[in-house]
């Protein structure tokens, strides 16, 4: 598995090429951890050259969206293949994810300020039950 970081627009953006199972997931927390460390607002990890994920790469997933969560910042999941987003809706964390198809639709979205959240200022997540059940 590589991991590049990029910088869009205000998004720190976390580009993953390979499959996220049980030996790779490993080197995605350490990649999550130095974008948390740097109090990233905005993280956009594309997932457009994986084939593959399973449940710990779900639980590094559900981590980093923990974490952010309590920082009041936002993730965001770009390029989800059919089989990867399969197993993200058996799971149900597709109400939980913010999915889109592309890089541009988040981008186009900011511009117009109606991202997750942002015309709500006061919304606050409807899930916190569900990590109990998957950590």
């Amino acid at each position: 598995m590589n991991i590049k970081h990029d910088q869009q627009k205000d998004f720190h953006i976390i580009e993953v090429d390979g499959e996220i199972n049980i030996n790779t997931s490993i080197k995605l927390r350490k990649a999550f951890g130095d974008t948390i460390a740097k109090e990233t607002k905005k993280v956009l990890i594309d997932l457009n050259a994986v084939d593959y994920i399973d449940s710990s790469g779900l639980a590094t997933l559900v981590e980093l969206m923990q974490i952010l969560n309590e920082r009041n910042a936002k993730m965001f999941l770009v390029g989800i293949s059919k089989k990867v987003l399969g197993v993200i809706e058996i799971t149900k964390l597709d109400k939980y994810f913010s999915i889109y198809a592309t890089r541009e639709e988040i981008f186009a979205l900011q511009d117009w300020n109606i991202l997750y959240g942002e015309c709500f200022p006061t919304w606050q997540p409807t899930y916190p039950y569900l990590f109990k059940f998957l950590l």
